[in-house]
């Protein structure tokens, strides 16, 4: 989880998605059932404009998610992967979906919020 954290931290705070990708694949293979880890991996990918393995990883973290948690920010970076790849209404299919979620959850709601006003203006072309 460490490896993941640090990777995280690197490729979306620090904006270095290549000094990342290592920590964020040893991760995975260390865990490859992980949705956090998958996402992070996906972040890293999408940060280095391999959008074709970010889309195809970010998949894989939402579909191995288990909760609501795990699965939105793999949908929203998803969606920013198929925006990047110029797939729109895939991209506002996932936001709708995120959205529908967050509408029922407080909680993840004020987690999320944020991420996925910036992902509407994205798709809203603001």
């Amino acid at each position: 989880e460490s490896l993941n954290n640090l990777a995280y931290v690197l490729a979306t705070e620090l904006k270095q998605p290549g000094d990342a990708l290592p920590y964020a694949q040893k991760a995975v293979d260390a865990n490859p059932n992980s949705p956090n880890a998958l996402d992070t991996l996906g972040v890293c990918q999408l940060g280095l404009r391999d959008l074709d393995n970010a889309i195809k990883t970010l998949t894989a973290a939402v579909e191995k998610s288990k909760t609501d948690n795990d699965r939105v920010p793999s949908m929203i970076h998803l969606a920013e992967a198929h925006f990047a790849k110029s797939a729109r209404p895939e991209a506002r299919r996932l936001a709708e979906q995120v959205q529908t979620i967050l509408k029922g959850d407080a909680a993840l709601n004020a987690q999320h919020e944020k991420s996925l006003k910036e992902l509407e203006k994205l798709l809203d072309g603001q």
